[in-house]
């Protein structure tokens, strides 16, 4: 489980100092989209002993050996799925480094709303943006994305790790 958004809650622990977090948003609310703009859906309801949908998705990928190849993981709510499946395959299908990989400008679609989002900050060339709009997409700038943290097996058989910069943050021990 994360904190999620900045600063979970925005209440902490007077005894303890800890923040807590506000995992109970991944439930459906009767009535209102969540944060990301999900509709609610009522099998997603809050019920005694359930466990909220979450975009969660730690994520090991292995060659035909069975070898983990890449190991990633992401932050970011709705975008995480896309942030992971475009690192990764930038890393496996496209033969960027492990660093291009995690850098390189992200769109994501998550069907509801219904547009294209880009991050600002780090943005998608303008041809690609105008050729999506020509093909009826609507894009829309946004502010934030998703974080991808990975550590993959190069062709030396060394282990390296990368940490998005979108954090402002860096791998360590590799």
């Amino acid at each position: 489980f994360c904190v999620k958004y900045s600063f979970g809650s925005k209440f902490r622990s007077t005894s303890t100092g800890i923040i807590f977090n506000n995992e109970m948003d991944d439930f459906s609310t009767p009535g209102k989209p969540n944060a990301y703009g999900i509709p609610p859906s009522a099998a997603n309801f809050i019920v005694p002993r359930k466990r909220p949908l979450s975009s969660t998705a730690p994520s090991v990928f292995r060659d035909d050996s069975g070898e983990a190849r890449i190991v990633a993981g992401a932050s970011g709510g709705t975008k995480i799925t896309t942030a992971i499946s475009l690192a990764v395959m930038n890393y496996l299908w496209f033969n960027r480094t492990l660093s291009q990989s995690i850098v390189d400008p992200r769109l994501h679609h998550q069907l509801m709303p219904m547009y294209i989002r880009v991050d600002r900050e780090w943005p998608v060339p303008q041809a690609i943006l105008d050729g999506l709009e020509r093909l009826g997409h609507t894009v829309k700038l946004v502010s934030g994305s998703a974080v991808v943290q990975a550590v993959a097996k190069g062709e030396d058989g060394l282990l390296y790790g990368k940490s998005d910069p979108r954090k402002y943050s860096w791998a360590a021990g590799f």
